[in-house]
């Protein structure tokens, strides 16, 4: 049985929901931020991250444990400088499929058409964590870049981790490195098999493989520079970045006055930074083209 649905009010629920819900499994380099909802923040406001704690592992000799050490957290302070905002319609004979359609039909129907707007979200955020690799603590890089090759990319994730301990920073289990579509091409050699129903979950939030202790993503939001030149990102998983997002978004619903279509529009603003530069690594990548890419 068809259900009456108050699109004015279940379209900007289904959006705010659905990225305050989902934006933590959809983030793909974000996987490596502490990502904090705040409410009543805007632009250029700066704002405090609570980054995890850590505590320290000491040597025992058998006998009594000294060094009481008290858990404290970091705070990090990050400014409030990006800001995106959507505007978008929905076409009258989607709003009649979803008001004639059954209550379970009906909500999918909206998540499927608001699905979009949560994405680029997701994306925005992503773009912008992609950019922070000049403050990273820990290089491998040379001017120009090196060459990326299946064999060298194996000895970047050996060398890169030694950067990692040698800096008390490796976090078994939670070291993420973050790659571009043509460094994975290149490097890893991927099979179709990466690509089967199986490697759905993992692929979908760019999950590529794990090498060397390194969890391997994939994401189109590392881009060359002005040189041609890649920066991946090589990061602590929910450690490197601070990453505040507004929480209290707001989605208007209106009506043009040229159309007989549902509009909505809203704006949201976040921050990113990278609190500790010795939870992020990068280095410097040329990648050349497969031959049959370059015929």
């Amino acid at each position: 049985m068809a259900q009456t649905f108050n699109l004015n009010l279940a379209i900007p629920t289904a959006i705010k929901a659905g990225i305050e819900k989902k934006l933590n499994n959809d983030l793909v380099i974000g996987k490596a931020a502490r990502v904090d909802f705040k409410s009543g923040i805007k632009l250029n406001d700066e704002v405090n991250v609570i980054m995890p704690p850590r505590v320290t592992l000491n040597d025992w000799d058998g006998g009594d444990f000294e060094n009481l050490e008290k858990v404290t957290t970091t705070i990090a302070k990050v400014k409030i400088d990006t800001g995106k905002y959507i505007n978008f319609e929905l076409e009258k004979a989607k709003e009649l499929q979803i008001m004639n359609a059954t209550t379970a039909e009906a909500q999918a129907l909206i998540d499927e058409y608001t699905s979009d707007a949560r994405y680029q979200v997701k994306d925005a955020v992503d773009a912008q964590l992609g950019l922070l690799y000049p403050m990273a603590g820990l290089k491998i890089e040379k001017s120009g870049g090196y060459e990326l090759t299946q064999d060298n990319f194996f000895q970047f994730l050996a060398d890169m981790k030694a950067k990692f301990i040698r800096a008390n920073a490796w976090q078994s289990g939670k070291m993420c490195v973050f790659v571009p579509p043509e460094a994975a091409a290149k490097a890893l050699n991927m099979s179709l098999l990466q690509y089967t129903e199986s490697q759905v979950k993992d692929i979908k939030t760019g999950m590529l493989a794990e090498k060397a202790g390194w969890k391997i993503y994939e994401t189109n939001n590392i881009l060359p520079d002005s040189s041609s030149v890649y920066h991946p990102l090589f990061a602590v998983e929910g450690r490197t970045f601070a990453a505040p997002i507004q929480k209290d978004l707001e989605i208007i619903p209106y009506m043009r006055d040229e159309s007989i279509n549902k509009a909505f529009k809203g704006g949201f603003v976040f921050g990113a930074s990278v609190p500790n530069a010795k939870l992020l690594g990068t280095a410097t990548w040329k990648i050349t083209a497969n031959s049959y890419e370059q015929a």
